[in-house]
């Protein structure tokens, strides 16, 4: 259940999304760009941040400029299969940590320079929307390239 108390509508819920994701999301439509990247590495953020909350005192996490990241060369040339590979495994290590989590675990918090306070129940529910997201980018470049 998401913390507004209401069933969660999937991949439609996106009242919690910060509004530099949805600004993001809109710029990238708006240019038929369904955005991201198959080599796209920003993924390893959510375990680090998930780790640093339960292991220190509401620590401060550093942001990144993802579209910048987007345009370094491993994340426009060369094979997508390493980027996938390491994918798969950092969601292997994310769904043992989460299964791993107490309740109390979710109210762990830790602090986002742009948004303040951030409770890892909130991220968590974040983090899945944006992995929704990252496999829509992937569906709509597969389809839009015809790949198989």
């Amino acid at each position: 259940m998401p913390l507004n108390g209401k069933p969660e509508e999937p991949d439609d819920d996106r009242s919690t999304l910060p509004d530099r994701e949805l600004r993001a999301e809109g710029a990238l439509r708006a240019r038929g760009d369904p955005g991201g990247s198959p080599r796209d590495r920003g993924g390893a953020a959510a375990p680090a941040r998930g780790a640093l909350a339960l292991t220190e005192d509401e620590p401060t996490i550093k942001t990144y400029e993802e579209a910048r990241w987007a345009q370094l060369p491993d994340a426009v040339s060369g094979e997508v299969e390493p980027s996938l590979a390491l994918l798969e495994a950092l969601h292997a290590r994310w769904v043992n940590f989460l299964r791993s989590l107490k309740p109390p675990d979710l109210a762990r918090r830790f602090l986002h320079p742009e948004q303040g306070p951030v409770p890892l129940e909130r991220a968590i529910a974040l983090y899945a929307w944006h992995g929704r997201h990252h496999v829509a980018h992937v569906t709509t470049l597969r389809e839009r390239e015809g790949w198989a």
